[in-house]
């Protein structure tokens, strides 16, 4: 059995859920399944469980030291399946957790409920500055609406 946990260790969570695929994305996305997001975290609660328990790894340390929800588009998950997802694993107290967030989907409700849920980082996914080059690239938010988003998480204490 492989020892892991005592040294570092950190699970990356793909959330396939997007309300459009953007022209540039290779991801495995779903825009037509939205509503299956509560039972997408539930199994994916169930196999990392059933893996930390059951596979080929002898779990040690105080948890993982790092939890990365990228997509596809995470911010278009309720921030109270985030919350359960973290609270079913074993965190270090000093867990970095980060969430990808496209612009159009921040807001500072959103970002407050993220903290409260146990989020201390956002990535914000601003592919570019330069309206002409959003369009072409089929994203849904405008240079403004990316810099808001920014704003909006500089300003969100716990992030």
């Amino acid at each position: 059995m492989r020892n892991i946990g005592s040294s570092g260790f950190g699970l990356y969570v793909h959330v396939p859920f997007c309300t459009k695929k953007c022209t540039y994305c290779a991801f495995n996305v779903s825009h037509n399944g939205l509503h299956l997001q509560g039972d997408y975290f539930k199994a994916l609660k169930a196999e990392v469980l059933h893996h930390l328990t059951n596979g080929p790894f002898e779990f040690h340390g105080a948890g993982f030291d790092t939890v990365y929800f990228g997509g596809g588009t995470p911010s278009l998950v309720d921030p109270s399946l985030i919350a359960d997802f973290l609270a079913s694993i074993p965190l270090a107290d000093d867990a970095e957790v980060s969430i990808e967030v496209n612009p159009e989907s921040a807001s500072r409700e959103l970002f407050t409920s993220y903290v409260e849920s146990g989020v201390t980082r956002v990535s914000v996914g601003v592919q570019s500055f330069d309206d002409k080059v959003l369009s072409y690239y089929g994203r849904t938010h405008d240079s403004a609406g990316a810099e808001r988003a920014i704003e909006l998480a500089a300003e969100t204490e716990g992030l």
